[in-house]
């Protein structure tokens, strides 16, 4: 997946599609993050950012990029400052009707919004997510990220009644496809 999305992002950059290569950098970083390659990750995130930086590009991708930022934030214990910026992902989502990105940053949000105590807030916006994931709303690699980190949270919270129910939308998901 590296070697393609880094092929990808080149291929991008060689037709002058900043947004493209943006995006294919996202997901490289994204890809790098879930491997534990935290300093590879990093240099394809800031790169998709300085793209963005030098080309004065005002996109979706910019919101896109905010999500790994939050993620650190969240996972250095300073949820509060995830929710803000999840809350300005979902601003530009919206902005650009990115529906993809919309969810990604709201179930973000709702596991920001559960590690500050706000559970009930953040389980409703994972199930807001989650009913965005039964609507079809969303790009499979994103669908992936969101129902891995819903059954996640349900797990965490002990919540086996809605962890199943999840499971079982997740299954059926994965058998449409």
């Amino acid at each position: 997946t590296v070697e393609a999305l880094a092929r990808v992002h080149q291929e991008y950059l060689e037709r002058g599609a900043i947004e493209g290569a943006v995006r294919a950098a996202f997901w490289l970083g994204m890809s790098l993050l879930g491997k534990g390659e935290h300093p590879r990750a990093g240099g394809w995130l800031m790169r998709g950012q300085r793209l963005l930086e030098e080309n004065k590009r005002e996109c979706v991708e910019q919101g896109y990029l905010l999500f790994p930022v939050a993620l650190r934030s969240l996972l250095g214990g300073n949820p509060s400052s995830a929710v803000g910026i999840l809350h300005e992902a979902v601003a530009i989502g919206s902005r650009f009707g990115d529906r993809s990105l919309v969810t990604l940053a709201r179930q973000g949000l709702g596991r920001a919004l559960i590690h500050m105590g706000d559970t009930a807030t953040g389980v409703a916006l994972l199930d807001e997510a989650m009913a965005s994931m039964e609507a079809g709303d969303v790009s499979p690699l994103i669908a992936g990220n969101v129902y891995c980190s819903v059954i996640e949270a349900c797990s965490e919270l002990y919540d086996i009644r809605r962890a199943q129910e999840w499971t079982g939308s997740l299954s059926r998901w994965c058998e449409a496809q």
